[in-house]
């Protein structure tokens, strides 16, 4: 087998703040925030108001409240579509999700999709966005070359999947199937499931390092420690490495600085 690149993975107790970072105001917005979704184009933050049914978009050199946008019900973590600089925002609450102008900051409209739906992943190399459905163990394909954002294919993939990522080397959408603890992997190309990978546990999420090619998708075991990290070779497909860390791990994030991976 080839020598493993493996990203760092830290133990760091939620309490610590670095000396320097101090909290500068606080806004009204909404009730039960997930985590605000950012748009690079405009420099807006994008605040998902779980219990309303609606966006708040803040102005990131003003820190003020730009618009309220309605959405759907149960709204998730707005995510950026690089390719047409909108916001996608996953409505769990009623199987769809909402297109939010990114220059407006205005309603483009809403595209039905499966039951409870989740954050989806952007394939900047097919313009076509991938929605997991956790209650219909199933995957969205909506295309973003076309305005009404139409449903192209549906992929079936694994028992509750919690969230897709994309392979940017490879063209490949990787889905989490928290029910039976495999991760699918889609091709971009023909939106077909080409591998399904054992890891175990209770997967949540994943996470792609452009730097090594990998995917690391963390795992639980409902309420049983230790949780693991498997580590995916994105070039073969199999799973090169576990890494053992806390109870319960949740969806990991990437830092491009240095290149290493917070679970």
């Amino acid at each position: 087998m080839a020598a493993v690149s493996l990203a760092l993975i830290l133990t760091i107790p939620v309490g610590h703040i670095a000396s320097a970072d101090k909290i500068i105001g606080e806004l009204q917005v909404g009730t039960r925030i997930p985590t605000p979704g950012f748009n690079p184009l405009n420099g807006d933050i994008y605040v998902s108001n779980y219990d309303l049914g609606t966006v708040s978009v803040i102005s990131g050199s003003t820190n003020a409240v730009l618009a309220t946008v309605p959405v759907g019900a149960y709204p998730l973590t707005p995510s950026f579509d690089p390719t047409n600089q909108n916001m996608y925002v996953a409505n769990y609450g009623n199987a769809s999700v909402s297109v939010i102008f990114g220059a407006q900051n205005i309603l483009a409209g809403n595209v039905r999709v499966g039951d409870y739906p989740l954050q989806p992943a952007f394939d900047t190399k097919n313009g076509e966005v991938y929605v997991s459905n956790y209650g219909d163990g199933y995957v969205s394909v909506l295309s973003l070359t076309s305005f009404a954002n139409a449903v192209i294919a549906n992929v079936t993939v694994g028992i509750g999947p919690a969230g897709a990522i994309y392979d940017s080397t490879n063209s490949y959408i990787y889905v989490a199937n928290s029910g039976v603890g495999t991760v699918s992997v889609i091709s971009g190309a023909t939106n077909s499931v080409i591998s399904t990978i054992q890891v175990g546990g209770d997967p949540v999420g994943a996470v792609f390092d452009p730097s090594n090619g990998d995917i690391y998708v963390p795992s639980g075991n409902i309420g049983y420690s230790p949780g693991t990290v498997a580590v995916i070779s994105g070039a073969t497909n199999t799973v090169v490495a576990n890494l053992t860390v806390a109870l319960d791990p949740e969806t990991p994030t990437f830092d491009p600085a240095n290149g290493d991976i917070y679970v």
